[in-house]
């Protein structure tokens, strides 16, 4: 499995509770690490507040969007 690139979006467990998932966009990728931003960035708990994410913890890329039904398709980036 090949690691996420920037500007994909990346599902990955919760640092904070890893019973949830979080769908986040790549930032970066570093040695061994993700940093991961919200689309919304104002309104959206991501590595600025957890920090950079383990690629362990990346459990798969988005490939489709379902909701709002207007906007479903495929997911680019």
């Amino acid at each position: 499995r090949r690691p996420p690139r920037v500007g994909e979006v990346v599902v990955l467990r919760d640092p904070r509770d890893r019973t949830r998932l979080l769908l986040k966009r790549v930032a970066a990728v570093g040695e061994g690490e993700v940093t991961v931003m919200g689309d919304h960035r104002d309104h959206s708990t991501d590595s600025r507040y957890f920090g950079d994410v383990p690629l362990t913890d990346v459990v798969g890329r988005a490939a489709f969007r379902y909701a709002p039904i207007a906007r479903a398709g495929r997911v680019r980036g």
